[in-house]
């Protein structure tokens, strides 16, 4: 499939999950792990050994909750 594709009503339609990052910025962790398929363990080695910065590839807003930015996540690995 590429990149994007218009169906036969003109939506438009993007493959998971690269292009999610250019719909959305952050998502939960738990939708990041369906995403990705990666676990909670991963996610938190990489906070807690500094390859992922507070309040650049993840946050924790108000009301708690780990979430994950897409586009700097994906940035992240492409360095």
């Amino acid at each position: 499939m590429s990149e994007e594709q218009e169906d036969k009503d003109n939506v438009k339609t993007v493959t998971l999950p690269d292009q999610v990052a250019k719909l959305v910025d952050s998502v939960p962790v738990r939708k990041y792990m369906e995403l990705y398929g990666e676990t909670r363990n991963t996610i938190e080695v990489r906070i807690k050994r500094g390859y992922w910065r507070k309040g650049i590839e993840y946050g924790v807003p108000k009301g708690g909750g780990l979430w994950i930015s897409l586009k700097a996540v994906n940035e992240w690995a492409r360095s």
